[in-house]
């Protein structure tokens, strides 16, 4: 988690009108909720660090179970307008 100073420091950086990560531990986001995190920690999804390695990433215990289902709820850093959603699913 980032601190309250590391936010703001990063909030600071940015221009006016410019595009950011509402979803990144970075500016602030949060995770709420996560239906697993068996093989590693739900937070690596909202990471501004890209994952090294298989072992960095976010992984699941998938099911092959009809009705199965994996969720990941985030609390974005602030109320935002999406102009374009990115989801990355390396390692």
């Amino acid at each position: 988690d980032a601190t309250s100073e590391e936010i703001k420091r990063n909030y600071s950086k940015l221009k006016k009108g410019e595009v950011y990560n509402v979803a990144s531990a970075s500016y602030g986001a949060k995770i709420v909720k996560a239906s697993n995190e068996h093989y590693s920690p739900a937070v690596l999804v909202i990471s501004p660090f890209a994952p090294l390695n298989m072992f960095d990433g976010m992984e699941s215990a998938r099911s092959r179970k009809p009705g199965h289902f994996e969720e990941v709820i985030v609390q974005l850093a602030k109320p935002s307008k999406i102009h374009r959603l990115e989801i990355d699913f390396t390692y």
